[in-house]
């Protein structure tokens, strides 16, 4: 029997050397692995870390109000969060909090204060720093978000809390009120109310970190937010316009001739669907990509949205990591490369294979078919650990709109946490990644009206416009830079697609709220494990956080980090 094989870019978290550090990529057809996909993220470093028992890390449980603004309700939930004390030094020093806020996605495990993508880079190396000075007790605290991990709220009729019906507690500003609480309750039970608090996230957790500090100043003390898209939208095209620009980068291996294979062969590809016997045409694509079901995948128009407007490959530009050896299509440099040598080599006219005397040459087409398989033969591999099996290949890829909407109504609670962010999507953010005019793929496949049937059938919203013009008047967006909100950091990498509705240079405006970019960087790469392969200016973004953070509490930054954030602002501004 023929296998469903479903790429997993969603979490985009979900790409490149890790799956999911950050906002999904939202390519619906991948839903479909959800619950059983081997994710390539910092669960997998937990998976294969079987040595360390992260013995100076507490998980622990706090007891929230179910909702916070309802004064009637009495219902409650366990939230799960992770405390350590390994910086603790004497009774006499003041107490800094650092707090690793939560976000959508797996949740979090005993590695998140010791060496998972969320908080290691920033937080966790800061705290040594700081500690090393012996001015302050460090104690690292990370928060799960509610709806996610094990942070579930459970309903005395037995009934699942991803109903539509229970989802109505699930939302930034209940989780808000949580970190709050939690903030509180902690200062209360450790004897503290003086302590510091800094928050840290990345990603969705960024702009929680930002929120954080912005709507609690008498709680939070500062905020680090890394990547956080802030200026909420519902059409999001300029993600994949990123992504396409990203492809012309020369800083992370990029090129004009990269983007263009990818751009044509999406052309080409809508020619051959497009053809006079369109059947035939839907068939060939399908069977040249090991689609499933070829003889009827593509005849219906909401799949061909998905496989053409979403990419018929997976561009790593979100989580691209220039250092990245686990295949040879890992990241940008190498997805390229691979490209532009097989385009050579199907482009020699004794390599040309036509079907018959009319047939069309789509060389570029053909070097995706050949890109798609070799990542779903990777992908596959990963999922079964590595090992190095040829019925691997019988595998196909799946793009079923029907079989996703089915998926995503299931009410089944699993650790990776899609509806639960799909539904803050609806409720709240929006992000919709469409494929529009600048659009690598096959633009305007993927429009609009497919996100909103999704929350129409999945939930029943149907005023996600309304529900993001909300969050904008709550939060602000990038009109943050005019409140009186201070002591927030903001930092993006300019490769993350995700940047472009996060605060950036030009945006700052006073120096209480820093702003700095990262050149060649993707998704909130400095929050990882530092590695001696990190580029010099992910290394000079770690430094001139630890500066910032440093300067913010008083203390002085080592001598190399002075030098180093130096540098770092030459390069932001050079």
């Amino acid at each position: 029997m023929t296998k469903r094989l479903v790429t997993w870019s969603v979490l985009a978290y979900l790409h490149g050397h890790r799956l999911v550090s950050g906002l999904p990529e939202m390519r619906y057809r991948d839903v479909l692995q959800a619950r059983n996909k081997f994710v390539e993220n910092d669960l997998v470093h937990r998976y294969y870390d079987t040595t360390n028992t992260y013995s100076d890390v507490q998980e622990l449980y706090m007891t929230q109000p179910l909702d916070h603004f309802d004064a009637t309700n009495e219902a409650t939930y366990q939230q799960r969060y992770f405390v350590s004390y390994r910086h603790d030094q004497s009774s006499s020093l003041p107490i800094l909090n650092l707090l690793c806020v939560g976000g959508e996605g797996p949740g979090f495990d005993k590695s998140v204060l010791v060496d998972s993508v969320h908080c290691t880079g920033d937080m966790l190396e800061v705290a040594k720093r700081i500690a090393s000075h012996d001015r302050y007790n460090v104690h690292l605290y990370a928060l799960e978000h509610r709806y996610y991990g094990k942070s579930y709220p459970t309903f005395e009729d037995g009934s699942s809390p991803l109903t539509t019906a229970n989802l109505k507690y699930h939302s930034s500003l209940q989780a808000l009120e949580d970190l709050a609480h939690f903030v509180r309750k902690i200062n209360q039970e450790t004897n503290s109310a003086d302590a510091t608090w800094i928050t840290f996230g990345g990603s969705y957790p960024g702009m929680m970190a930002l929120y954080a500090r912005y709507k609690y100043p008498h709680l939070i003390f500062a905020a680090v937010s890394s990547s956080a898209p802030i200026q909420a939208q519902v059409d999001f095209a300029g993600y994949k316009a990123r992504q396409g620009w990203d492809l012309a980068y020369q800083k992370v291996g990029g090129s004009c001739e990269c983007h263009r294979i990818v751009t044509v062969g999406h052309e080409q590809a809508v020619a051959l669907l497009m053809q006079t016997n369109s059947t035939d045409g839907a068939l060939e694509l399908a069977t040249k990509f090991n689609l499933c079901d070829p003889s009827t995948v593509l005849t219906k128009r909401r799949n061909q949205e998905m496989f053409l407007g979403d990419g018929m490959i997976n561009i790593p530009a979100q989580n691209n990591d220039p250092s990245c050896t686990r295949d040879e299509l890992c990241n940008i440099e190498g997805l390229c490369d691979y490209m532009i040598h097989q385009l050579k080599m199907i482009s020699a006219p004794i390599t040309i294979i036509q079907h018959d005397d009319d047939a069309p040459n789509y060389p570029e087409l053909e070097v995706l078919a050949k890109v798609s398989r070799k990542q779903q033969q990777f992908a596959a591999r990963r999922r079964h650990h590595q090992q190095h099996d040829d019925n691997l290949w019988e595998n196909c890829l799946s793009v079923d709109f029907d079989a996703m909407l089915k998926e995503v109504t299931n009410t089944v609670v699993d650790d990776f946490g899609w509806r639960p962010w799909l539904y803050q999507t609806c409720s709240e953010f929006g992000f919709y990644q469409t494929c529009g005019d600048d659009c690598p793929f096959a633009s305007h496949f993927h429009k609009i009206d497919m996100d909103l049937e999704i929350c129409e059938k999945a939930f029943n919203i149907t005023n996600v416009y309304d529900n993001v013009q909300a969050t904008l008047d709550r939060y602000g967006g990038r009109d943050i830079v005019c409140t009186d909100a201070s002591r927030i950091l903001s930092i993006n990498g300019n490769v993350d697609p995700w940047s472009v509705l996060s605060l950036s240079d030009k945006d700052e405006t006073k120096y209480s709220l820093p702003i700095k970019g990262v050149e060649g960087a993707s998704h909130h790469f400095w929050t990882h494990p530092v590695k001696d392969t990190d580029a010099p200016e992910v290394a000079q973004a770690r430094e001139y956080i630890y500066s910032v953070v440093m300067n913010w509490i008083g203390m002085e930054p080592d001598a190399e980090i002075s030098l180093q954030q130096a540098a770092f602002k030459t390069s932001a501004t050079s």
